[in-house]
């Protein structure tokens, strides 16, 4: 049971947590529409993490441990956030689908441009391209999915038929990987999570990806370390100071005869057991 002061305590920092969001908010806001604004504000913060004052935050950094958004805000429909028609409490599936969506169009941007550029124009991507070989396609929400084998199966889900493409070595690809090992307790193999990932998205080079993550991964590393091999004690005195010549005491203990057959020879042969 908390007491009255760390009771207090928490919801002080949970209102400077929403303050501090919320003033973030707006501020990116303004960033995004006054040019000058934004470059002022950038020098600034760079000119502060120069000095110490701040630190940059790690992109990868998820919300919350059960998902892989980074920390960014969910934007709502302007129609549902003025004053009059406000929605207000925790964000609902289809916000937070939204903002998935949000991510992974931005790091298929980041690493596919050219490629999504002539999807949109109705042609066939490079043939060079690392994508020439799934036969991408844009979906409703402008995803980059990839159409397999699987396609034709109308009683498996969507997302499962076409799969959607993430890069290697991308942030968000990172933060997908990190879920999925984490739900795995840091416990489940390479195959294994690479199975349940591919249910949902197909990472380019995946296997590697998913291995790097494990390799790097602290909590991992010590559930599949290897245990030390023990040193063994020295044999005690008892048995090694007076030495004996070998064969000084040998015993001859013969057992009853054995019927054996060798071969597909017929005939047994008796034998004896000492």
């Amino acid at each position: 049971m908390k007491t009255l002061k760390e009771r207090y305590e928490d919801s002080a920092r949970v209102a400077q947590a929403w303050i501090t969001k919320r003033t973030g908010f707006k501020l990116e806001k303004k960033l995004i529409k006054d040019d000058w604004l934004r470059q002022t504000y950038g020098d600034l913060m760079n000119k502060y993490q120069e000095k110490g004052y701040i630190s940059k935050v790690d992109p990868t950094t998820s919300v919350e441990q059960e998902g892989f958004l980074p920390l960014s805000p969910v934007v709502r429909n302007d129609r549902e956030t003025t004053k009059g028609d406000r929605v207000k409490g925790i964000l609902n599936s289809d916000e937070i689908l939204q903002a998935e969506n949000y991510h992974i169009k931005r790091a298929q941007g980041e690493s596919f441009e050219e490629d999504i550029k002539r999807l949109y124009r109705g042609k066939a991507v490079r043939s060079n391209s690392v994508l020439s070989t799934m036969l991408p396609k844009i979906d409703e929400d402008g995803l980059l999915r990839m159409t397999g084998r699987l396609s034709l199966i109308e009683v498996l889900p969507y997302h499962v038929r076409y799969p959607i493409s993430l890069p290697r070595k991308h942030d968000v690809t990172r933060l997908v990987v990190k879920q999925y090992h984490e739900k795995g307790n840091h416990a489940v193999g390479t195959n294994h999570s690479l199975s349940l990932i591919s249910e949902k998205f197909w990472i380019i080079h995946g296997r590697e990806e998913v291995r790097e993550y494990e390799r790097n991964c602290v909590v991992g590393k010590r559930n599949s370390v290897k245990p030390a091999t023990q040193v063994m004690a020295p044999l005690p005195k008892q048995r090694v100071r007076t030495s004996l010549r070998a064969f000084s005491k040998v015993a001859v203990d013969y057992g009853e005869p054995f019927f054996t057959v060798q071969g597909k020879r017929k005939m047994r042969a008796k034998r004896y057991l000492c």
